[in-house]
């Protein structure tokens, strides 16, 4: 009987740390825009906008980044490269070749062991429940 508690307590301790993929908040440095067929359409003229609470703005340059990770998916960085920051601006907007604009927001983390994995954002107020920020073109 003793041993039947102790494994259903060792199960359950080994089952409330979820194991996660993802990477946490802290560590996202890129973003997906549409697929490798339709690069050209979305060139080189790409800006990530923060905006702030004070409606003050940082706007930041995204450059395609090397095939790693999602090789069916080109990700875009911030050049020089960094970390997205999640905690301060209200929304982010996204400026493909200043015509077309995606804004980006409600982020919701998830505890994943020690880490807060990405669960889902909205863009444009359509919600997508996705490790990877992924913007459809």
């Amino acid at each position: 009987m003793h041993n039947i508690i102790i494994l259903t307590i060792l199960g359950f301790t080994l089952n409330s740390c979820c194991k996660c993929s993802s990477l946490d908040k802290n560590e996202i440095s890129s973003l997906s825009i549409g697929d490798w067929g339709n690069q050209e359409q979305i060139g080189n003229n790409i800006k990530l906008v923060y905006h702030y609470k004070n409606q003050l703005n940082d706007t930041l340059g995204l450059k395609l980044g090397l095939r790693v990770h999602l090789p069916e998916h080109p990700l875009y960085r911030t050049d020089p490269p960094q970390i997205f920051n999640f905690d301060d601006p209200i929304k982010w907007e996204v400026i493909i070749n200043d015509t077309s604009t995606y804004f980006i927001d409600t982020f919701e983390f998830e505890k994943c062991c020690k880490d807060n994995s990405l669960k889902s954002y909205n863009i444009n107020t359509t919600k997508y429940n996705s490790e990877i920020i992924r913007i459809n073109i």
